[in-house]
């Protein structure tokens, strides 16, 4: 398995993500990026078909506004879960056996509000979702985001972590998976691609970071910012969205344009 990098600032964002799992289980189980142009027709994220024209022809390099560096290494590889018999398998995410109903119910009432062509688009694109007891799989973080092997973690020690993990850690998985969808694939040489890393999406970043009032761990990097402002879209958190407005549209648009516009089409 490759080492990539995971920041800093998502272990800052996130610290305070039945049946036992088989390889079976999760061999069967395994994102992608184009901007609105109004010569080139949207294109669903699951869609299988090849990669659309990409209309974001620039993207930045450099993911980190002048004065803030980019974080060390926390969590390099993924823990092996395969044969974590401490894991079971409810409604399609991987719970540890120990957490009470109330856990699992509070992870739901936050996963339920993601459209339901995005939740599809996330099972077709192979994501699979685990909810841990403790920080194990999630680097002592809320929650975490395995980009190369498609995980998504949350800590469910506590309500508070998975509340502000459960649609964050959706938000870097539709970055990545839109990202790739038009041919900005993740790089273990690169901090991160994605719609984020989009030269729109970085500047409009640069433009409201530093007045938006998010948790200071989501303003260091443009895909982290990206991710919390999906998080507030999604949960319809309006105070947060008008703090930036720029963001909060984009992120708008690119629901629209790969999961709201084609909600008929994955069926």
């Amino acid at each position: 398995m490759r080492k990539y990098i995971i920041l800093l600032t998502t272990a800052l964002l996130l610290t305070g993500c039945g049946n036992a799992v088989r390889s079976s289980d999760l061999s069967s189980a395994q994102s992608t990026e184009q901007a609105p142009d109004e010569t080139i027709e949207a294109t669903p994220a699951p869609s299988p078909s090849p990669l659309p024209e990409i209309p974001y022809v620039e993207y930045s390099d450099d993911l980190f506004e002048p004065g803030i560096e980019a974080p060390d290494e926390i969590v390099s590889e993924l823990p092996d879960f395969t044969q974590d018999e401490s894991l079971e398998l409810d409604n399609g995410i991987y719970f540890h056996k120990s957490l009470p109903q109330s856990t699992r119910d509070l992870f739901f009432e936050y996963y339920m509000m993601e459209p339901e062509a995005v939740r599809k688009a996330v099972d077709d694109y192979g994501a699979l979702i685990i909810v841990g007891k403790d920080g194990k799989y999630t680097g002592g973080n809320a929650g975490l985001y395995y980009p190369e092997e498609r995980i998504i973690a949350i800590n469910g020690s506590s309500p508070s972590k998975v509340a502000m993990a459960v649609n964050h850690e959706i938000g870097h998985c539709v970055d990545s998976m839109v990202g790739e969808l038009v041919g900005m694939p993740i790089d273990e040489e690169i901090y991160w691609l994605g719609v984020s890393n989009s030269m729109e999406f970085t500047n409009d970043f640069f433009d409201e970071y530093e007045t938006a009032g998010y948790p200071s761990w989501n303003s260091f990097s443009s895909f982290e910012f990206f991710a919390e402002t999906y998080r507030y879209v999604i949960e319809d958190n309006t105070a947060m969205m008008n703090k930036a407005p720029l963001c909060s549209e984009y992120v708008k648009r690119v629901l629209e344009q790969y999961f709201l516009n084609h909600a008929d089409e994955t069926e």
